[in-house]
């Protein structure tokens, strides 16, 4: 590692919703934010991993777009 000799040592860990993620994004932008309820429609599709996994994703779906400011995208007058 110190010689530079691996490569992986930092690869990155696939999720489980790696190939659900299309699916997952098109029921969140048609208005599903609930974690149960998406994992019941992957799970209708064929996806075999936990409510868990699902619900994690939402949270942090929610929580970047609470992060995005709404405002005019101006910003306050600077002080003088």
């Amino acid at each position: 590692v110190l010689r530079g000799e691996r490569e992986d040592v930092f690869r990155l860990r696939q999720s489980s919703l790696t190939p659900w993620f299309p699916l997952l994004e098109q029921h969140w932008q048609d208005g599903c934010r609930n974690g149960a309820e998406l994992w019941r429609r992957l799970r209708a599709n064929g996806f075999q991993g936990s409510l868990r996994v699902v619900g994690e994703w939402a949270t942090r779906q929610r929580r970047a777009e609470a992060a995005i400011p709404h405002g005019s995208g101006k910003s306050p007058p600077s002080r003088k």
